[in-house]
């Protein structure tokens, strides 16, 4: 008897420390620094042609940069989960990776960004101007779809919700305050006294704009599908009918574009002689171009020196890796070993 009661202590000991182990594991999060939780959005931005700071601004309204609490648990509002809040609430995400996989919780931010400017593009809320992505003034009411598709962020209105601000004033504001950034502001005029604005509205892009950073791509680079998503469609032409489905990490190589059109930029896209159509530059990631081949570096898909890099490559100047990391400083060691090359 007395051998049993010590061992269901011991037994009991152990189901105890276990607990409190998983427990202080699961719940071990530490924020990153604000400059490196930026660089993983400028990633994220880059690969999905948003122009980034925006999704900066987003990530300083709706978390002040902190995906973690104090005790190291996810910060979670409601429904709304971690450094872009994404709300849940209908199982479009992975929770648990919206909680403890930084990168998934941005791009579900960019992915809820992209939907509300898919709905701005088709009309299933107000647009501005011809919906060029590269124009920050353009994302004025997918902004506002960003926070919930509510009067309360018609600026005409706003003070009768004892809000002071809207919902996108604020994300234009820490642009202005925090990057040095200028978006200017859509007419209000045409907006209603109150309620919200007409989906079929259309406002004219304001006189003066500040343009993005979306990356283009050529003619002959070699790109996949990538993203959130899973699967992925290819169109007839430019926001055509879809023609085929391809699956996430699908190979091929852009035969035509960049057209603007529905909002978007389309790439034509031939992935074998019998799989070929358009689809969208925010589902597209280049891997490679015509004159390099395939980039032997994940790291400079979107860099300005890729070329030049890969040219030293092509001469056995500099070797394969898995990262090149082209904005660090060069030692004087490596300068010299590339001199002697």
């Amino acid at each position: 008897m007395k051998i049993f009661k010590t061992t269901t202590r011991k037994i009991i000991l152990i189901i105890f420390v276990l607990a409190f182990t998983l427990n202080t594991f699961v719940y071990a999060g530490v924020n990153p620094t604000r400059e490196e939780l930026e660089l993983m959005i400028d990633r994220v931005a880059e690969k999905r042609a948003i122009p980034a700071i925006l999704l900066k601004a987003i990530a300083r309204v709706e978390s002040c940069y902190e995906h973690y609490k104090s005790d190291g648990s996810p910060k979670i509002n409601g429904t709304s989960i971690g450094l872009m809040q994404i709300n849940n609430r209908y199982g479009g995400y992975d929770s648990e990776k919206l909680k403890y996989d930084l990168e998934y919780n941005i791009e579900a931010g960019a992915d809820v960004l992209l939907n509300k400017w898919s709905m701005s593009s088709y009309n299933e809320v107000s647009s501005v101007g011809n919906m060029d992505p590269n124009v920050l003034e353009n994302w004025y009411f997918a902004l506002w779809a960003y926070n919930g598709w509510a009067q309360s962020n018609n600026p005409n209105v706003v003070q009768s919700y004892a809000k002071k601000y809207t919902y996108q004033q604020l994300i234009y504001d820490v642009i202005e305050k925090e990057y040095d950034g200028k978006i200017h502001n859509i007419d209000f005029s045409y907006l209603p006294a109150t309620g919200k604005p007409s989906r079929s509205l259309v406002v004219p892009t304001p006189m003066y704009t500040n343009g993005g950073n979306i990356a283009f791509y050529e003619k002959g680079d070699y790109v996949r599908t990538d993203g959130i998503r899973t699967k992925f469609h290819l169109r007839d032409a430019p926001a055509g009918r879809y023609i085929h489905d391809i699956s996430l990490n699908q190979l091929g190589i852009i035969v035509e574009g960049p057209v603007l059109q529905n909002g978007y930029y389309w790439y034509k896209v031939y992935i074998d002689d019998n799989t070929e159509g358009w689809i969208e530059r925010n589902f597209l990631y280049r891997t490679g171009d015509n004159e390099y081949g395939r980039y032997v570096f994940e790291d400079i898909s979107f860099h300005w020196a890729r070329k030049i890099i890969m040219e030293l490559y092509g001469k056995n100047i500099i070797s394969e890796a898995q990262y090149y990391n082209p904005d660090n400083y060069v030692s004087k060691e490596e300068f010299c070993i590339l001199l002697s090359k």
